[in-house]
């Protein structure tokens, strides 16, 4: 028998104000971090963007969040991941789902690639 194939993660970012968040394992709130919406020339780019993710990355709070989202994830999986699941299924809102939650969900992506293989973004409400 070979290693047991790891729980496939998947961490899907939205915004608040449009709908509820989607059906996930864990729903994560984001809305406390720093806004780069109100840094006008941020405020037309996403989280994928270098500029707001360097904005982001200069707020202690932000990279403290992904940390803490990224080892919830890491002891969630080493706990046996979810039962019955075909996945760890993570949602991350902010107000809009253009920042803030793009922003984690790939950083937290990037952090956990890495030990736990390719994970699965999305971004609902990235327009």
């Amino acid at each position: 028998m070979g290693e047991p194939r790891a729980t496939p993660i998947r961490i899907e970012s939205f915004g608040y104000k449009y709908r509820r968040a989607p059906d996930a394992d864990v729903v994560f709130d984001v809305r406390e971090l720093p806004n780069p919406y109100w840094e006008r020339s941020l405020r037309a780019l996403s989280g994928k963007d270098d500029r707001v993710r360097a904005f982001l990355d200069a707020q202690p709070r932000a990279r403290a969040m992904v940390k803490k989202i990224a080892r919830f994830v890491e002891h969630r999986i080493r706990g046996g991941g979810p039962r019955h699941r075909a996945a760890l299924t993570l949602a991350i809102g902010c107000t809009g789902g253009q920042h803030r939650s793009v922003y984690v969900a790939e950083s937290v992506a990037e952090r956990l690639a890495a030990d736990y293989g390719p994970i699965s973004t999305r971004h609902r409400d990235l327009s």
